[in-house]
């Protein structure tokens, strides 16, 4: 049975940390996103269609969350930096419900946009956030962004063999490339609202990019973004990963490896405050069952009448077997992703 359960912050969390501004602004937020992503209505979609995401973002837009917006690698190689978007300006992101329409379906009912979320660490921190950048000067976040936007591209039409990068029911007739990054596309003059809604911009998302730095494994706000995504993202159990400098040259991924899915309790954090919402985030993935044994099979075995009837036909132990090999426990510092590393 699908539980509609909220979870709400622990009462440990709200002693430690009562003057987060996530706590006195998004336990509506929290409540709704998680019961969102709990409901029926969500597990039963099947979001790898055009169909299924526009519907998905349609719920998610009708939540109490922000709408999740996005920025093109088109627009992000025009610009040549990572824009920063505040109350006054969000001129450079668009909501990604509107990019998926705009662009319809394309072949075999996917869409043509594709939407990214991006896990990195910001380039140029400070505590306070109006003289903190997520880019160098020389935008070279930027730069590797929209490289691999044109590598993604070129990957899904010659698909894995040359590749070596999985991508699954992804068309190969993308129109665009959208990243959800967190500087572009979070109101920085007030992001708490945008932090409570973190699960639901992963779920949204088609898949997640690492781009890499030295300290990228020990920063709790990545440890954060890669939890969130192996939890609800679809494609959470890959990770193509992309370090700066990074130029296009239509090459197949250079190594894979597996990582551990870190728990970011203890992870390295510019603005301690920030702890709090940490430890909440924690909390909903843990609590988490969109990729448990039986939601999986519901949403794959269900997806189509003509899967159903096939699969109906076969003994249901099969089908079981086949979901609990599919299914995605969290395990934290135990469990592992595929990473895809590009050189």
């Amino acid at each position: 049975m699908v539980s509609n359960t909220s979870v709400l912050p622990d009462e440990n969390i709200l002693l430690k940390y009562p003057h987060s501004c996530y706590f006195d602004t998004c336990r509506d937020i929290t409540s709704s996103v998680t019961s969102l992503l709990s409901s029926k209505q969500w597990q039963k979609l099947h979001v790898t269609t055009y169909k299924g995401k526009r519907k998905q973002l349609e719920l998610a837009s009708a939540s109490k969350a922000p709408p999740m917006k996005v920025i093109s690698a088109t627009e992000l190689g025009r610009i040549g930096r990572i824009p920063k978007r505040t109350k006054n300006n969000s001129l450079h992101a668009v909501k990604a419900l509107d990019v998926v329409v705009e662009h319809g379906s394309c072949a075999a009912k996917r869409p043509g946009a594709v939407l990214v979320f991006v896990s990195h660490r910001w380039l140029s921190p400070h505590a306070d956030s109006s003289q903190a950048d997520a880019d160098d000067r020389r935008g070279s976040k930027a730069r590797a962004l929209v490289e691999w936007a044109k590598w993604f591209k070129w990957a899904l039409k010659v698909g894995e063999r040359v590749s070596g990068l999985p991508t699954g029911e992804l068309t190969s007739h993308c129109k665009e490339v959208y990243f959800w990054i967190d500087q572009a596309c979070v109101n920085q003059d007030d992001p708490a609202p945008h932090m409570a809604a973190l699960p639901v911009y992963a779920a949204c998302s088609h898949l997640t990019l690492c781009y890499h730095t030295h300290d990228y494994d020990g920063r709790a706000w990545c440890q954060v973004e890669r939890m969130i995504s192996y939890v609800y993202c679809s494609t959470g159990d890959m990770l193509p990963v992309v370090r700066q400098g990074f130029l296009n040259k239509n090459q197949s991924v250079a190594q894979v490896e597996r990582w551990v899915v870190p728990d970011p309790k203890h992870g390295k954090l510019t603005v301690e405050e920030d702890r709090g919402v940490i430890l909440e985030l924690r909390e909903v993935a843990l609590e988490s069952q969109i990729f448990s044994c039986p939601r999986v099979y519901i949403r794959f075995f269900t997806r189509d009448w003509l899967t159903t009837l096939l699969w109906g036909s076969l003994c249901c132990a099969c089908c079981g077997l086949c979901a609990m090999i599919a299914s995605r426990p969290l395990k934290l510092n135990q469990t592992k992703v595929t990473a895809f590393i590009l050189k």
